[in-house]
């Protein structure tokens, strides 16, 4: 099985063709993850707190519905590549996840057996990749399985 992750931050048109074509070339079932990484939205909702005149109430508020805007889009984007694969013949699974983008792909590879990792690489400055490090770089050093990389 080969697996296609994005989130909140990592999902590109070329990056859903090339899971989808290597799916329908493999003729292997294409595990979809999408992963709400809460990590970008715990930094949201702290900026929104702390840069806000709303009250402590108010900003929870603002906070559930921006976590639950990421988990839509995540949901109407795992139906759209769904259907995509439906119509090229390729069985898929969609998974919805919320956490951290590492454990969640290492989880699911585990527990799917997965082949092959389908991901984008956000356009980043080297000097943010040495300030805050890679998540590809280590999903890389952690796993033995190819993982390509499609450069948004």
């Amino acid at each position: 099985m080969n697996l296609l992750v994005l989130s909140t931050l990592r999902q590109s048109k070329a990056t859903v063709k090339q899971a989808l074509d290597l799916a329908e070339q493999d003729k292997t079932k294409l595990i979809i993850l999408f992963v709400v990484d809460d990590v970008i939205t715990n930094e949201a909702i702290s900026d929104i707190k702390q840069n806000s005149f709303l009250d402590r109430a108010a900003s929870q508020v603002v906070a559930k519905v921006l976590a639950d805007e990421y988990i839509e889009r995540g949901d109407r984007m795992l139906l759209e590549i769904a259907e995509l694969a439906e119509q090229r013949g390729v069985a898929s699974e969609k998974i919805l996840k919320t956490g951290s983008l590492i454990t969640e792909v290492k989880k699911i590879t585990q527990e799917k057996d997965i082949n092959r990792i389908i991901i984008t690489k956000r356009d980043r400055s080297k000097f943010s990749r040495l300030l805050f490090g890679s998540p590809l770089q280590e999903l890389q050093e952690s796993l033995d399985i190819p993982i390509d990389i499609i450069e948004e």
